[in-house]
């Protein structure tokens, strides 16, 4: 489903070599033109490309995704139909589903959450890390012994979680300070941090 997806999405955003060609003979320097297509199209199938992860997450993206899965299994249901009957919340959580629910960073949550609330500061986003597929591959037939089919056969979820360095446990301080914040929070509030850690 995947493969075919990033076939898709590749159509759908344009192939930046194609659109380097266009301009090849009227831009000043087509070397540097061609230069940044080729860099472009370097994670072009693979959620490191920009243009591909904010297009698997918006609606067009996720309902093509929704679609190929229903086609695999249910080849004579018209998926259209189904989505607007589900909504387009659900059908992303069917979706998560397919792909095995990623574990939940509730550091995260909490983080965020008392962010919103002012409670503490922005963070600067950070750039997307990039990784070398075959790199990671030899990885996993050296130390985890795996197979090219059963890397093969991996989950998303399951490729994120064997590439997530083990995270780092909390102090006493950071507990502390945890726990001045939450202070602070009205009962609503809190119920509403519980919903989201526990996917409410």
């Amino acid at each position: 489903m995947l493969r075919l997806w990033f076939e898709w999405a590749d159509s759908t955003i344009g192939n930046p070599l194609a659109i380097a060609e266009e301009h090849f003979t009227t831009f000043p320097e087509p070397e540097i033109l061609l230069s940044v297509a080729e860099s472009l199209l370097q994670h072009r199938f693979s959620f490191n490309d920009q243009p591909v992860w904010e297009l698997w997450h918006s609606t067009e993206g996720i309902s093509k995704a929704f679609a190929l899965l229903l086609d695999k299994y249910h080849p004579e249901a018209d998926p259209d139909p189904i989505i607007e009957a589900l909504g387009m919340d659900q059908v992303q959580r069917l979706l998560e589903k397919a792909n095995g629910i990623p574990p939940i960073d509730t550091t995260e949550i909490e983080r965020q959450f008392f962010t919103n609330l002012g409670f503490l500061p922005e963070q600067e986003q950070t750039a997307i890390q990039t990784m070398d597929w075959a790199e990671f591959d030899a990885s996993l037939f050296q130390n985890l012994h795996l197979t090219p089919a059963q890397i093969d056969d991996l989950t998303p979820v399951e490729i994120t979680v064997l590439c997530k360095g083990e995270q780092e446990e909390r102090s006493l301080g950071e507990f502390a300070d945890l726990a001045k914040l939450y202070l602070k929070l009205s009962p609503q509030q809190i119920l509403e941090l519980t919903k989201l850690k526990h996917r409410g």
